[in-house]
This record gives C-alpha cells, structure tokens and sequence, in this order.
C-alpha cells in the first residue's frame, strides 16, 4: 500500500520533491529536511502497524499539512482502534482528489479543513459544487438497482448542463453503470450494456483496485467511486466521450 501511494503521488505531482521516512525514524530531527515538509503523507496498510505519536509529530511541524493514507485492512480502524483526526484520514481510493486539495490549499487557493471538523464538516469541504456547465450538450443514463442515488447523480449531472436520456442503449452519450453489488451477475450486465452501447463509467461504493481493471476489462471506459467531488466524476464523463 505505501508503495502505491508513492505511485500516485508521484503520477499526480511530478514535480513535487518526495522523501521517504518509516514510522521507527519519527520524530525527525530538526535538521532532517524531511521535517520542514509541506505535507506528510503516512501510509497505513493495517491498523495494528507501528504508528506515529500524533501529538508528537504535530508539535514537532505545526505548519505542515498531514494526510493519513489507509489500507482496506483499515476499515473498521474507527470502530475498533484510535484513529487519526476525520480531516486527514482517507481511504487509498480517495487519495488522488485529496492531493488536489491539499495543492490548492498549499497554493492559498482553498481554506484548509479544521483538524477539529466533523464527518459532515470534512465531507462538504471535500465534495465542492462545480461551477459552470462542463457537461454541456451531453445526454447521460443510469442503469443500476439504487434508483435515488440514480436520481441524485443525475441531478448533479444535469445542473453541469447534461441531458437526461431515456434509453441508455440508444440515445444516452455516456451510461452511468451502478456496479454494487459486484457480483458474477453484475458483470455480465455490464459487458451487454458495453456491447454495442455507449461509452460506461462504473460506480462503486468503494472502489477497489481489482474492481477497477475488472470493470476495463469488461469494456467499461473506466470506474470511480460513487462519492467523489463532482468535478472528478465530471472528468471521467468527458474522459469517457473524448472532451477531456
């Protein structure tokens, strides 16, 4: 997991300087230029690994920016074990549009998230409205069991400037392919729509890696999760018709 986090930060900042530390090194000395770092990115693989003393680590870079990057081993850390504070912990699948807003931030385009921010609270800074009409001339379709979430994206999608299609086979530009639960059955759902279809952005509640290179594999253009910010599922819908 520490591995592939390096890889998306890397792939998503390549002009960022990363340096590597391990929980045993901290706290760092105060002339390791690894502790004047504007952001500390630690990676958890499971919640019973060696960790670091938060307060600690905290006294020693106020002025840093943390984001604790979790494993699906991790879960249930919130139930089960101490956890770091809602505004810097976030699953491995969100990391990509966090380091976004940790950017914008570090930039003095966005006000950080408070350390002392509830769920809601982390949940409304990490999911902006998206202004304007990127969508513009776009019909889009929803297939899948949830039809309120259905409704909700569509919503979204619309006040972007899309049109509502009826017939996802036919007249939809892209299809919106709800992919929980993942089952056999799903799959073979997703593959008849691909076949002869539109272009089709799957949707997971959690979106794992394998879940990811499956649904490609079934010809889907590509798969994110179900509660990202609207401009990230914006992008994969004109990723997926060839306006990027």
């Amino acid at each position: 997991m520490t591995r592939k986090a390096e890889q998306i930060v890397r792939r998503h900042r390549r002009h960022w300087t990363l340096r590597i530390a391990t929980p045993a090194e901290f706290p760092l000395p105060d002339e390791d230029p690894r502790a004047q770092a504007d952001l500390m990115l630690f990676a958890v693989d499971h919640p019973d690994d060696e960790v670091i003393d938060i307060d600690r680590a905290w006294e020693q870079a106020p002025l840093t920016r943390w984001l604790i990057c979790r494993g699906d081993w991790c879960e249930s850390a919130g139930r089960t074990r101490g956890r770091w504070p809602q505004a810097v912990d976030i699953p491995i699948s969100a990391l990509t549009s966090q380091l976004q807003l940790e950017f914008d931030v570090l930039q003095n385009r966005s006000v950080p998230t408070a350390m002392t921010s509830d769920r809601n609270e982390v949940f409304a800074a990490g999911h902006p409205p998206c202004s304007g009409s990127p969508l513009q001339e776009i019909s889009i379709a929803w297939a899948g069991p949830d039809r309120t979430l259905g409704e909700a994206i569509l919503t979204s999608c619309r006040a972007a400037g899309a049109k509502l299609a009826d017939d996802a086979g036919t007249t939809a530009d892209v299809l919106l392919f709800d992919g929980d639960p993942w089952t056999a059955t799903r799959q073979e759902q997703l593959a008849q729509q691909v076949a002869g279809g539109p272009p089709v952005v799957v949707l997971f509640g959690y979106l794992r890696p394998q879940y990811h290179d499956r649904a490609v594999s079934h010809g889907a253009a590509t798969a994110i999760e179900k509660l990202v910010p609207e401009q990230e599922l914006f992008d994969a819908i004109l990723a997926a018709v060839g306006r990027e």
